[in-house]
Parts: structure tokens; sequence; C-alpha cells
């Protein structure tokens, strides 16, 4: 089966207008996010076929395009569909809800976080550098895995080409909730190994962050210790980052073990998303405040041989120091090595 259709990314304030197919079952593109498009009708030019489906889609009528190339998409043993592909940034008219999906202007930067088809990545390179006009192949398995490319009838090295597409916006948010100061601490020196040129958010978790974080490549999770987890604030924080990249890391009073501190971590990692990935995690001891250790010395009074009392007092005088200049170190070199 041979088809022959138009596909079209309107611009905008560095942004593409972008539809997510979750309408057909029967779609090939069902659940994906692509340009603006459909198939010609009888007669059509490829301008023609451009300008009516924008207009059916979109609801605007296109007033600056550019043609710039030619995708022949190959998907199993029984599709080809040539594409011809075009941008546009002139357009006019009032928008209208499309009957395929759901419509979205999104960062450029932010479009390799999407569910794309992952040729789409390659010509969305070639659109960034320019490319006056391309011929792309992309030959699919009905598993939707890409299995072959070429440019303009040479063959492309696809692990090379996954090396390129991966594309990383350099924008982070670091939340946290800090009980005393100590996860603060760690915060800060995350925003340093970062560079506060990259930060969108720094502070605590709250209602109206989601659409902050757009565009966002790594979110830094941050966390002081209540009752073997976090608080609840963070526990809910973490459970709505679904298919985001989180760098998680906490101080705890009590111990100092890394035994006990991935004990904390696994739970606390446990509140995120299945789809949502964690990039590092990192913990150090922390202070903790005076009144603590006047209930370790109450259990003292009342029994002077208790081994557990003495040795909660001193864990916490050796938790005074914490988080010290070593402590902040490895945290940077956690921070250094997940981003490489």
């Amino acid at each position: 089966m041979t088809k022959e259709s138009t596909l079209c990314y309107i611009e905008k304030d560095g942004k593409y207008l972008m539809l997510h197919r979750t309408v057909k079952e029967n779609d090939v593109n069902k659940d994906k996010w692509i340009g603006v498009g459909g198939h010609f009708e009888y007669g059509e030019s490829p301008e023609e076929c451009l300008l009516r489906e924008v207009k059916e889609e979109t609801g605007y009528t296109l007033t600056s395009w550019k043609y710039r190339g030619i995708v022949t998409f190959v998907y199993g043993a029984d599709t080809v569909e040539y594409m011809s592909l075009y941008t546009a940034d002139g357009f006019a008219g009032e928008p209208i809800a499309c009957d395929e999906g759901d419509l979205e202007w999104v960062e450029k930067e932010r479009l390799y976080d999407l569910e794309l088809w992952e040729g789409d990545k390659i010509f969305f390179r070639l659109l960034d550098e320019g490319r006056e006009f391309f011929s792309l192949k992309l030959v699919y398995d009905t598993e939707d895995v890409l299995k072959y490319a070429a440019l303009d009838g040479i063959p492309l090295d696809l692990d090379e080409e996954r090396g390129k597409n991966r594309k990383s916006s350099g924008k982070y948010a670091v939340v946290f909730a800090s009980a005393t100061g100590n996860t603060a601490l760690l915060a800060e020196a995350i925003r340093k190994a970062e560079g506060a040129e990259g930060c969108v958010y720094f502070g605590a978790p709250s209602e109206d962050l989601s659409g902050r974080l757009d565009g966002v490549e790594t979110i830094y999770a941050g966390f002081w210790t209540d009752k073997g987890s976090c608080s609840p604030e963070m526990e809910q924080f973490l459970s709505t980052l679904a298919g985001r990249k989180v760098f998680l890391f906490g101080t705890a009073g009590f111990g100092g073990a890394r035994e006990y501190f991935d004990q904390i971590l696994d739970r606390v990692a446990s509140f995120l998303p299945a789809d949502s990935t964690v990039a590092g995690r990192y913990m150090c001891q922390g202070k903790m405040p005076f009144s603590v250790r006047k209930r370790y010395e109450a259990m003292l009074e009342q029994n002077p041989e208790d081994k557990r009392a003495q040795g909660m007092i001193r864990n916490f005088d050796s938790a005074l120091a914490h988080p010290d200049e070593a402590d902040l170190g490895r945290l940077r070199d956690a921070v250094v090595q997940q981003r490489e």
C-alpha cells in the first residue's frame, strides 16, 4: 500500500505546534507526537494538500511556509508513505479543536522528551541544521523500531545517529524539603555544580510546579529523612514525575552506614512513577536539633546502662559536623558523573 501525504511543523516563539495522536485506534501514529498534515486528495499538489490539511486540523491558514524535504516512510512489509515535509512560520486565523488528537505548542528543546518516531529525531536535527532540502528514507518494523535510514541515498549509521539525537536542554530544577537546613546545603552544592544559569527552579515543592518544569532535563529531588523515608510533601511531589529524569538526594541524622542510606533511598524511589528514570542518588549524614539529644539524655538518665541510648548520643555528636565539605564534594562528583 503506497500513500502520499504532507507533514508540517508550524513554528512560533521557539516552539513547534505538535499533534498528540490519541483518537484513532488503528492509527499507525497512535500515541505518537507528530506535526500536522494528512493524505493527498485526488489531483492535489503538495501545497494544496498542505494548506487544506493544516486548515482542517488547526483552524489556521498558512501565510508563509517552506518545502524542506521528502521522507520515505516504510512500515513493515505493506506500507510505504511519501511525506512532503514542510515548516511554516506564518499563519492567520483562530485555533480549533482537532479530531485527530490534542494540539500543543512545544519548545523545540523539549521535543526529545516526547513519544516520537525515532526517525523524526533525525529530520528534526536536519531542520535545526538548516538543511535546505533533503531526502530521508526511514524503514521500521511493525514494533516501531527503526531498522534502516538513508539520507540523500546514503545509508546512515543508526548507532551514530542515536548518539547525535540525544539532545540535552541543559536545564534543571532543584526541588527539596529541608527541615533543619542540611538538605538545603546539598541543594546549593548541586546548583554550584550544575551552574546557576541552567536552573529554572530552586526551592520547595508546590502545587503550581508542573508547568514550570517544562523543558527541564533533570529534576534534583531532595529530602530530609522522616521515619525512614521522605516527608509527605516530597512523597506527593515525587509521585507527579512521570516520565522524568530524577536525581534523588537527602540527609539522615541517625546513622551513617551506606546500607542504611540505601534502604532509605529505595523507599523514597518507590514513590516515583514506573516510567521515571533515576539518574543518580546520594545521601549523607546531617546534624539534628539539640532537642533530640535531650531526649536521648533523658533515656540515659532512666537507665545509665542503656547501650542503645549511649549509641544514639554518640551518633548525634558525630552528626553535628555534617554535611561537611567532604560530603558536599562527593555530591558534586555524583552530579558530574550522572551528567556524563
